[in-house]
């Protein structure tokens, strides 16, 4: 598959380890974003392969989208869906994000960590599970077991999982291994991180990672709140999320105290975002109208949503 690998970035020293610990220009296109308002590092005197990279900044975003650059979040890992909009304009048919944090286990290649992902992307679970472990129990079709396609994987962590800051101050010390969700059940929801994660191009209308960040009350849930909408939308086109593997080595850099006061309004909001999703009764039938149909159910809720609804109307309308 042609992949853009899209890294948000604010930290020069991070992604400069990061460039160090993969090697992987010859497998995909690379689309670091800068979080500042003007490139501040030259990256092409680190990496291998200068001509795989692209490197913009805020100065980039505003000249390629002008007045529709304000959906673009700022201050915020969120503005990583500049990239995942470049990766679908250029008709890419993968896109794989992770932060710049995350780093090669030992002995870790790219090749292999990019191959268990299109690995994922390919499976296609059925709609029955057997009850007898690798054998055919009576009653299961031999053909016929309705197979759906993976539309997106999210990797895992070794070293520290991705915790919100609460949780992160109590189990600081703990490291725990992934609940291997091939698929994740219709039905449910689940916590997506965008710092391991892969998508299929034609989600691209619904890969919008909210506003956060500079401007807004709320941060740090951008790729959370996204995912809560993917799988409300897979669910309902009866399409598969899978989660669990490949793994990278997640060498936290930002500040726990820090992420705690970015959090602290989005927590709340969390315990009901959910809610306001599942309650929607979805009626169209591809990802585009049923995102807009989420993006106009949101109209009314308050300030903030009717905002959001506006911004998700003119991501769709980019992308045309």
């Amino acid at each position: 598959m042609t992949t853009v690998l899209v890294i948000p970035t604010i930290r020069e020293k991070s992604i400069k380890r990061f460039f160090e610990s993969w090697h992987i220009f010859n497998e995909v296109v690379v689309f670091v974003i800068e979080d500042n308002p003007t490139k501040t590092f030259n990256l092409e005197n680190i990496v291998g392969r200068p001509d795989h990279l692209i490197h913009v900044s805020w100065k980039e975003i505003d000249e390629d989208l002008k007045d529709k650059s304000w959906i673009i979040p700022r201050r915020t890992d969120c503005i990583r869906s500049y990239g995942f909009y470049y990766a679908y304009k250029q008709g890419f048919e993968a896109v794989l994000t992770l932060d710049d944090d995350c780093y090669s286990n030992e002995n870790q290649e790219f090749e292999d960590f990019l191959s268990i992902h299109y690995t994922k992307l390919n499976w296609q679970p059925t709609k029955w599970v057997s009850t007898i472990d690798n054998l055919k129990p009576r009653g299961m079709p031999f053909k016929n077991k309705g197979e759906r396609k993976v539309m997106l994987n999210m990797g895992f962590w070794n070293n520290i999982p991705d915790l919100d800051a609460p949780t992160h101050l109590q189990y600081k010390d703990e490291e725990y291994g992934p609940n291997i969700l091939e698929p994740v059940p219709p039905n449910y929801f689940f916590p997506m991180s965008g710092m391991n994660l892969i998508f299929r191009q034609e989600i691209t209308p619904m890969m919008y990672f909210l506003l956060m960040g500079q401007g807004y009350n709320f941060d740090r849930f951008g790729d959370i709140w996204c995912g809560i909408i993917v799988k409300k939308i897979c669910d309902h086109l009866g399409y598969a999320v899978t989660a669990g593997s490949p793994t990278v080595r997640h060498d936290k850099a930002s500040n726990v105290w820090n992420n705690l006061r970015k959090e602290t309004e989005a927590l709340y909001e969390n315990e009901y975002f959910w809610e306001l999703i599942d309650a929607i009764k979805l009626k169209s039938k591809n990802v585009t109208e049923c995102y807009l149909e989420i993006a106009e159910s949101f109209k009314g809720e308050n300030e903030y949503f009717d905002k959001l609804s506006e911004a998700m109307k003119v991501w769709v309308d980019i992308l045309k």
